[in-house]
């Protein structure tokens, strides 16, 4: 089912995907957790003892100290507000997430923007998929686009192997890519009823003649592959793999991928978009 555009997410993507991630303080909590010993600093070195100039110099600096950090931790909620007011980011996509003890699923989601809490960044749907994906072993998360896909079924369980994906993040990922897809089962064949019972002496036959042999058919010489490396990702329109410098699609912007040559390669802002080794 395909989601509304913009930054709608489902309530928890990965939780029944793959393991949770651990979580982290954000930086909104370390602030107030910097206040609070700030103060009680501030209250123990009163309690102590001191002259008044003393507590009062220390009141004044932790004050201005909780003021920088109420500010900071502002500042990076107008940012995450900001991150949900962005237009959607790129088209839906599929995330097909494989992991050990149970059949792969596939899940769709929007291109909206999303806010990461543990770097405290402001997303794209694909950045913020690999960016949570699990890395324990026997995981694999496979992004791609919905509309690079036509035909898929995201229902089928287990789930097939994405066509085209931009992004994968697991250590996995090699093994489920060299992974064939299931094979339909096939229909059993129909039984053929005997032909009927004759009377009588059986028709003369006639022996039919030997068929022609044809002739074989001329040589030809197969067309060179595309220059394609079965590690490589994200593919470009043509079904081959980038190299560092070549341009890279405005939906690929800011996605980290495999080179041809194996090299791990980032679409950047580099006097325009190209992929460039990161």
């Amino acid at each position: 089912m395909s989601q509304p555009p913009g930054n709608q997410y489902p309530r928890q993507p990965h939780a029944r995907m793959g393991r949770p991630r651990r979580q982290r303080l954000s930086k909104r909590n370390v602030v107030l957790l910097a206040i609070g010993v700030i103060v009680l600093i501030v209250i123990i070195a009163n309690v102590s003892g001191g002259s008044g100039t003393d507590a009062n110099k220390k009141l004044s600096a932790a004050s201005s100290a909780a003021a920088r950090a109420a500010s900071l931790a502002e500042a990076e909620k107008s940012a995450e507000r900001a991150c949900g007011g962005r237009p959607p980011a790129s088209r839906d996509i599929y995330v097909r997430v494989v992991k050990p003890g149970a059949v792969p699923e596939v899940s769709q989601l929007g291109g909206g923007w999303r806010w990461d809490q543990g770097t405290g960044q402001c997303l794209t749907a694909v950045q913020y998929v690999t960016a949570t994906a699990p890395r324990g072993p026997g995981y694999c998360t496979q992004v791609g686009y919905v509309t690079d896909n036509p035909g898929y079924d995201p229902k089928a369980r287990p789930a097939p192997s994405l066509p085209h994906t931009t992004a994968q993040a697991g250590p996995a990922c090699a093994a489920a890519a060299a992974a064939p897809s299931s094979p339909a089962p096939s229909a059993p064949p129909e039984s053929t009823p005997p032909p009927p019972a004759q009377s009588g002496p059986p028709p003369a036959t006639h022996a039919a003649p030997p068929p022609a042999t044809p002739a074989p058919p001329p040589a030809t010489t197969p067309a060179p592959a595309p220059a394609t490396s079965a590690g490589c990702y994200p593919l470009s329109d043509e079904g081959t793999c980038y190299r560092p410098g070549e341009y890279c699609r405005d939906d690929d912007h800011g996605v980290t991928g495999v080179a041809a040559n194996g090299e791990q390669i980032t679409c950047e802002d580099n006097d325009g978009w190209r992929w460039e080794p990161s």
